[in-house]
């Protein structure tokens, strides 16, 4: 998408109405609600990468979504308009253009490049550790998303 951003979007959800977070077609889903009424907002289709996932039910009170928008859009109007077409379940509670350190490294999980302590690459794949050195925990980027870190490690 030519001139956009990458928008983290802190959201709070009832789980109650949805088949979980993830998309799933036929089924109302809190990524389907979500990723329908920024549409509608930014006039575009926006596919959205949650921080985890959800079953059917669970609610969630700080989940963080990341996406790509239009470099124009203000986030203020945004989160506005978005709590007003995505109520009651689902609250935007705040929107900030992410930094150049975040990445999705598998479709279901985001990582901050600040909290990474090591980045190995072996036969083309990439794995990443998280946490203070020592205490760190292994997360294998996806083969999809290893191309993305790569970039955003070359313009550091």
């Amino acid at each position: 998408m030519t001139g956009s951003r990458r928008v983290k979007l802190l959201v709070s959800y009832d789980g109650a109405p949805f088949h979980g977070f993830a998309p799933n077609p036929g089924v109302p889903t809190v990524h389907g609600a979500l990723s329908d009424a920024v549409a509608t907002v930014v006039r575009q289709p926006v596919q959205f990468t949650g921080a985890g996932r959800t079953d059917a039910g669970v609610h969630a009170w700080g989940q963080v979504v990341s996406g790509d928008l239009p470099a124009g859009t203000d986030l203020d109007d945004l989160v506005r308009r978005l709590n007003k077409l995505a109520a009651p379940a689902i609250a935007v509670r705040h929107a900030e253009w992410a930094g150049a350190g975040f990445v999705r490294i598998h479709r279901s999980l985001l990582v901050a490049l600040g909290h990474v302590s090591e980045i190995r690459m072996e036969s083309g794949r990439c794995t990443v550790a998280v946490g203070p050195r020592g205490a760190s925990t292994d997360l294998v980027v996806s083969r999809r998303h290893t191309r993305e870190l790569r970039e955003m490690l070359g313009r550091r």
